[in-house]
């Protein structure tokens, strides 16, 4: 969660943990971290990414996936780091 909290909050975005709502059911079912599956669910403004009326793509749209990208590379790269610190560089080298 603090890996996720610091890009966003790095990349000018308000985030919170477990805040206005907790986990929930999608965490519980898809996430077991003694099994190292690991589980981050966001909620994210419709107002962010949606036209004035919610119903189009709006303006926010291009910067959201570059900023949703951002971080599965983010959490991409401190996963290889923490199963295996050499293998940055192939993750590195995969992305160019």
């Amino acid at each position: 969660a603090s890996a996720t909290s610091s890009y966003l909050e790095e990349n000018g975005c308000v985030s919170a943990y477990n805040r206005p709502y907790a986990g929930g059911y999608t965490l519980e079912r898809h996430g077991d971290p003694a099994r190292g599956i690991h589980a981050v669910q966001l909620e994210i403004d419709r107002s962010v990414y949606l036209d004035a009326g919610l119903s189009r793509l709006g303006e926010g749209y291009p910067k959201l996936v570059k900023l949703l990208g951002g971080l599965v590379r983010r959490l991409a790269a401190e996963a290889m780091m923490m199963s295996d610190p050499a293998g940055l560089a192939g993750l590195r080298d995969a992305a160019e």
